[in-house]
């Protein structure tokens, strides 16, 4: 079986490794040295790696659904993935409250807060601060670090560097999203973006 390897920031410097085969992709671990061989933001075929997958296949649901809460945030709010936005996020997926108004609550619109959220705010790193699972239910609590460089949903850019906390509530069947549920610090982006006072 071909297996393919990403190395991606994990913060403080180190780097997160994905094993990605025909069936799935799982995470492997950290290493303490960020992206040692080039291979960031890159899929490489590899053979060293293939005597772990039956031990990735062991993998719990609970573990699944964890890792997959931080696919979402590494992978795709971080990096912009739309690969992988696709592949763990189910066709019929509802956002239940979605943080921008005007925006559906459907995988279309998730999409376009994704694409948005990244052309207006180009480095947007989401760091995990923690992730639990139960059932099928994944919940991760982060902060964002975000530079303002064009506008967001008509709101002006300013050039800030910006900080707000967010909380993820996903309930996953078969591998992928299918409810959301989120907690934004809304007023606190637009106080920092100047668009409501202190």
């Amino acid at each position: 079986m071909a297996l393919f390897m990403r190395v991606f920031g994990a913060g403080s410097g180190a780097s997160r490794i994905a094993l990605r085969s025909s069936e799935a992709t799982f995470a492997v671990g950290v290493l303490p040295a960020r992206d040692p061989e080039g291979a960031r933001s890159r899929w490489l075929p590899t053979t060293i790696f293939q005597r772990a997958v039956p031990r990735l296949r062991g993998m719990s649901n609970t573990e699944k659904n964890k890792e997959l809460a931080r696919r979402l945030a590494d992978e795709v709010l971080s990096e912009g993935d739309l690969a992988v936005f696709d592949e763990i996020v189910a066709d019929d997926y509802v956002n239940h409250n979605i943080p921008v108004p005007g925006i559906a609550g459907t995988k279309a619109g998730f999409r376009e807060l994704v694409q948005e959220t990244r052309r207006a705010f180009p480095d947007v790193r989401v760091h995990v601060d923690e992730v639990v699972a139960e059932g099928d239910t994944a919940v991760f609590h982060d902060h964002v670090t975000a530079t303002s460089e064009r506008d967001f949903f008509g709101v002006p850019a300013n050039g800030k560097r910006l900080e707000w906390t967010e909380i993820h509530w996903l309930r996953i069947t078969d591998g992928q999203i299918v409810e959301h549920w989120t907690n934004f610090d809304q007023l606190g982006i637009l106080s920092q973006l100047g668009a409501v006072g202190p």
